[in-house]
């Protein structure tokens, strides 16, 4: 074997030995779906980041007149960086495209271009596996609206904890996210906190006249550096929480094919969420996220 013979072989050598380092502990999940005839094939890392506590961001998505394009949904994806443990896995959950129920609420009735928005789908896939460690989805197969669509993407969790979001909110700013976890985990009081897209002066005035409540006395919760405020009001908006939360006093309270604001914003009178949803930070906080508004996307 001539030198240059040997020498080519000891680079390949190293090369696949380099190779083989970077995908060691590496977990890679081929995904093949279907949805009106249409099939996709994406590649995504499946292992996840080290932490104490584990969480999940669940976000729904529909078909919009946008579709396909992908501005907003990319725009909250690279927001998420800000709170490096939301990139750790992502279930995304997409309402149907045909409208097969006139039960459900009049919002989930409008028009939607199925081509156009199976593009959109295979589009959010390829992106949400860029930024995230771990990629699960549905499709639900008729349109379902917000209640029951985001009841399904929880089912393929497989964390405890949750973080809400919804597609047209992005971050601004971080919040401390494994603090408030670890607290969340020993103060079961904190069944919801929210990282409010508006001050949270804001948002208990706004509460309290959409729900007609009485002045209602300021109370905060001060663990080590972390300050809460009681809020009194849920909000689909984003927000951390439990699978068992959700299962055990927001699910039973609400309809599907709806909204759960419609039946529970109003949360003070329902006692298993009175007491159990805060803000981060005191009244002068907030302003965590922005809103893009969807509904006009």
């Amino acid at each position: 074997m001539s030198s240059w013979s040997l020498l080519l072989s000891i680079i390949l050598i190293t090369f696949v030995i380099l190779i083989l380092q970077t995908l060691q502990g590496r977990s890679f999940k081929w995904g093949r779906d279907a949805s009106w005839s249409t099939e996709y094939l994406y590649r995504f890392p499946c292992d996840g980041l080290e932490s104490k506590h584990e969480i999940t961001v669940v976000m729904n998505t529909c078909c919009r007149s946008t579709a396909p394009n992908t501005d907003m949904i990319k725009t909250n994806f690279e927001s998420m960086k800000m709170e490096p443990l939301l990139m750790n896995r992502i279930v995304i959950g997409f309402d149907g495209a045909q409208v097969k129920d006139n039960l459900i609420h009049q919002k989930c009735r409008g028009h939607c271009n199925v081509r156009h928005y199976d593009e959109y789908i295979n589009a959010v896939l390829r992106i949400a596996a860029m930024y995230f460690k771990s990629v699960d989805h549905i499709i639900m197969p008729v349109r379902s609206c917000l209640s029951s669509t985001l009841k399904a993407s929880m089912k393929r969790v497989n964390t405890e904890f949750v973080y809400v979001c919804q597609e047209d909110i992005s971050l601004v700013r971080p919040f401390r996210l494994e603090a408030i976890l670890n607290v969340m985990a020993t103060d079961h009081s904190l069944g919801i906190v929210r990282p409010t897209a508006a001050s949270n002066k804001f948002q208990r005035d706004y509460i309290n006249w959409h729900c007609k409540y009485p002045m209602k006395k300021l109370v905060e919760k001060s663990v080590g550096e972390l300050v809460f405020l009681e809020c009194h009001e849920y909000s689909d908006q984003n927000h951390i929480s439990t699978l068992s939360f959700y299962k055990a006093h927001v699910w039973p309270q609400v309809m599907d094919g709806d909204f759960m604001e419609h039946d529970i914003a109003c949360a003070d009178n329902f006692p298993g969420l009175s007491g159990h949803i805060w803000l981060i930070g005191n009244l002068d906080d907030g302003n965590y996220c922005r809103h893009n508004d969807g509904r006009n996307a």
